[in-house]
């Protein structure tokens, strides 16, 4: 009689299939991980917003959508390209807060001019209205993000006025959480604040930061 040839044990076939589709699963996310990286703007082009309250330098050939009109409330553009994307707003109720700060700055001024020389002196400078909307802004993007941080805050000088700008890094949202870079900006005025955040992936940070701080540089007052 002829004996019968055992195969491998059923559990062992089951085990190498789990573990050969938990394979392919990871190189499936890996790669999914890894987009094209994009390219670097090659030219520019001027931008007025449709509420006439800021100017900016844009890209070409970024998908562009531009939305507000003179006297609205809020009004702006957005940009993007492959998983980066630029986005400067312009809104009234951050200029509102703004005038709060400026208001309450005035009132802790005058308390300290009725006090003594040397107490005085000790007392903390007020801090600019535009820095308490800058930080007010680290609150909204921590919630987008996971894991965020932000360098310290540089000051910038613009034709939109003393601004504040702070480069960031965090993790999208989602299963897998990819990398990001960008930069975040804050410009107020009395009538409107101006917003700029810049992201993309980690991998083209190096390739679009340029960009991002030309867009940041130029944003003025309206044109046009």
């Amino acid at each position: 009689m002829y004996e019968e040839r055992k195969g491998p044990p059923v559990g062992l076939l089951v085990g190498g299939g789990v573990a050969f589709v938990a394979l392919l699963v990871v190189l499936f996310f890996t790669v999914a991980r890894k987009p094209e990286k994009i390219p670097a703007p090659v030219s520019f082009s001027a931008f007025a917003s449709p509420d006439r309250t800021f100017s900016c330098q844009i890209p070409e050939g970024w998908e562009k959508k531009a939305a507000g009109q003179q006297g609205g409330l809020q009004g702006g553009v957005t940009l993007k390209k492959g998983g980066a994307l630029i986005d400067v707003t312009s809104d009234e109720m951050g200029a509102i807060m703004g005038d709060i700060d400026a208001a309450t700055n005035r009132m802790a001024s005058g308390m300290v001019e009725g006090v003594p020389g040397a107490a005085a002196a000790m007392a903390p400078p007020p801090v600019a209205p535009v820095e308490k909307a800058h930080k007010r802004g680290k609150k909204t993007m921590a919630s987008k993000f996971k894991d965020y941080e932000e360098k310290p805050m540089l000051t910038l000088n613009s034709g939109l006025g003393e601004g504040r700008c702070s480069e960031w890094t965090g993790k999208g949202s989602g299963l897998l959480g990819a990398p990001m870079h960008g930069y975040r900006a804050t410009f107020l005025n009395t009538e409107r604040r101006i917003t700029v955040r810049c992201e993309c992936p980690e991998q083209d940070w190096p390739t679009l930061k340029p960009a991002f701080e030309k867009i940041v540089a130029s944003l003025g007052a309206h044109r046009g």
